[in-house]
């Protein structure tokens, strides 16, 4: 993974990686797994980084930072690279102000459970309060082996839902490893 808390290697897969996207066309940034959810090595060896504070290099030191680094390094290099237009980016985690850099942020992986769906309605207004108007969810839940009723009706209350408040609206989810027959988040597919 790319230790966007080193504001120089950040800047420079930027120029090297991000900003030929951009110069084609490219408006927009999925930002995941900026917990990050992975870190350190198959041996179980502990991660490093630059960090954001002198001498706090561990993950649980920057784990809150992680995306808004990420976040401060596109909105730094379309700065740098002359791009006029701001920049959209898609986030599951963050810190307070990371909206500054144009970043949105959706409810993470969640469960298939109308339940979940009712939490996020009470997240998202908790976001919208903090500043964070772009906030959506993984359309029907991301993590299937937590469905608890139908999964049509399900989907299709929570699709309803999610074009009428999400801002984005998309369905994401997992289809690996399903004890629930469910091949595609499109909801055709539910038939």
């Amino acid at each position: 993974m790319v230790d966007w808390t080193y504001d120089a290697g950040a800047d420079y897969w930027h120029d090297l990686k991000r900003q030929p996207l951009i110069n084609m066309g490219v408006m927009g940034h999925w930002i995941d797994l900026g917990e990050p959810e992975q870190y350190g090595d198959q041996q179980g060896q502990p991660d490093w980084t630059v960090g954001v504070l002198p001498g706090k290099h561990a993950q649980a030191d920057y784990h809150n930072m992680y995306s808004f680094k990420w976040a401060q390094s596109i909105a730094r290099g379309y700065t740098r690279n002359g791009v006029t237009r701001r920049p959209f980016m898609l986030a599951r985690s963050g810190a307070a102000g990371i909206q500054r850099f144009g970043a949105s942020m959706w409810s993470g992986d969640i469960g298939s459970e109308l339940g979940d769906l009712a939490t996020h309605g009470n997240a998202q207004m908790h976001m919208s309060m903090s500043g964070i108007d772009y906030y959506g969810a993984d359309i029907g839940g991301f993590h299937r082996d937590a469905l608890n009723s139908d999964l049509g009706d399900l989907y299709t209350r929570w699709f309803a839902n999610g074009m009428m408040f999400d801002v984005p609206g998309r369905p994401h989810t997992d289809t690996h490893n399903l004890s629930i027959p469910a091949p595609e988040p499109a909801p055709r597919r539910l038939q």
